[in-house]
This record gives C-alpha cells, sequence and structure tokens, in this order.
C-alpha cells in the first residue's frame, strides 16, 4: 500500500564514498560521482572472458583426470594401466600374452644346469635370476611383431634379457627369439632376467604397440 502521500517510499543507501545517503538504486553518487557498482558490474567485458576461460580450464581438467573407468591405478607411467596377473590372459592389439610361471632362481645359475655343461662355468649375481614362462597367440591374420618383455620394478627401473644367461633356458624350452609370429600358431618360451638385490614390485611390460603390464608377484 502507498503513504497516505499517495508516493512511493524511497528507499535509500550510504555511497560508498562521500557516506552521504543516497538512492540505493544509483550507479552514481550525485554528490562525489563515486561508482556504486561492484567490481563485475564495472568490468562486465572482463567478467564474461574469465568465464569463458574457467569453463575451459575446467573442461581439460575433467579430460585430463577422467581417465578409463575400467583401469586400475598403476605407479608406471604418468597414464593409469592395467595390471594383469600371472597366469592371466592379457590382450595387447592382435597378440594375447600369457605369463605362465615366475621361478625366482637364485643368486647363482650352476654350471651342471646349462645347456652346455661339459664347458659352461657357473654364472653368479649379486643380485638374483628370474626365470619367466611365457605363452603367446597372434589372433590376427597377419604377422605380428613381438619382442621381448622388459621387467620394472617399483623404482620405474627396467631391466632386460641378455644373451649371456640364455644358455640356463631348460633343455627342451625354446628361447625367445622371434621377433615375428604367425597368426594362429601359439608358442611358449623361457626368458631369464637378472635383477639388482633387494628388487621389489616387479612387473613384465608385453606387447609393442599397446604395451600391458604384467605383476609377477615378487
Amino acid at each position: 500500500m502507498l503513504p497516505a502521500s499517495g508516493k512511493k517510499k524511497l528507499v535509500m543507501k550510504k555511497c560508498k564514498g562521500c557516506q552521504k545517503e543516497i538512492d540505493a538504486k544509483a550507479k552514481k553518487c550525485p554528490h562525489c560521482q563515486t561508482d556504486q557498482r561492484n567490481w563485475f558490474m564495472r568490468h562486465k567485458v572482463l567478467t564474461t572472458l574469465g568465464g569463458i576461460i574457467g569453463f575451459f580450464i575446467l573442461i581439460g581438467i575433467i579430460a585430463v583426470n577422467g581417465g578409463d573407468g575400467n583401469n586400475n591405478g598403476s605407479e608406471n607411467g604418468s597414464t593409469k594401466d592395467t595390471v594383469y596377473a600371472v597366469k592371466q590372459v592379457v590382450p595387447s592389439g592382435d597378440v594375447v600374452w600369457q605369463i605362465d610361471e615366475v621361478k625366482d632362481r637364485g643368486t647363482s645359475l650352476l654350471a651342471k644346469d646349462s645347456r652346455y655343461p661339459t664347458i659352461a662355468k657357473t654364472k653368479t649375481s649379486t643380485g638374483k635370476f628370474i626365470q619367466l614362462t611365457i605363452s603367446i597367440e597372434n589372433r590376427g591374420k597377419d604377422l605380428a611383431s613381438i619382442t621381448t618383455p622388459t621387467l620394472v620394478d617399483s623404482q620405474n627401473r627396467e631391466f632386460t634379457s641378455s644373451s649371456d644367461v640364455s644358455e640356463w633356458v631348460p633343455e627342451g624350452a625354446d628361447l625367445f627369439l622371434l621377433s615375428n609370429l604367425q597368426p594362429n600358431l601359439p608358442k611358449t618360451f623361457v626368458v631369464i632376467y637378472e635383477v639388482p638385490a633387494g628388487t621389489t614390485g616387479l612387473k613384465a611390460r608385453v606387447g609393442v604397440i599397446h604395451p600391458q603390464f604384467i605383476d609377477l608377484g615378487i
């Protein structure tokens, strides 16, 4: 209801500058000309640009951190990798891998266990020797390139097998020498690695184009 005078009551506020009473809707003080609007209203262009930039930054953060909900965390690399287990089938492109057995052969490879026991000499290490039995199959239609798996430990150190331990691959087992794998011809290989003492968290990285990690449990 309007006041008895018939005029709407004027709402007042204090000027931000001179503190005099002015109309609450005034954008500038009629006395000292101080702008009464807040920072955002005074800088509409900057406010709009800031909002747009903030939006794209948020989209970028979501894209980087969203990841794949099916992956488990891994300490190897900046991306999150699925970590498989021993005896689990591991797809990598057209090739499927499986580590059938992990064997700790200790600090010595004995001469009598060599493929050439009459001329071999026992090989020792300040670390230890790890033997893997690996099955692979190319399920594609074309030749598939493969390489010997690399071992990666909890410190992101990498270890590859060397030819000087290949003679201790058990007699009758195939050496991992192939660079191309024929389609639909499963193969099983044995490979030996030398790793430092105290090495922990070993994983085998398998595959070329789509590398995957297999936790060796040691």
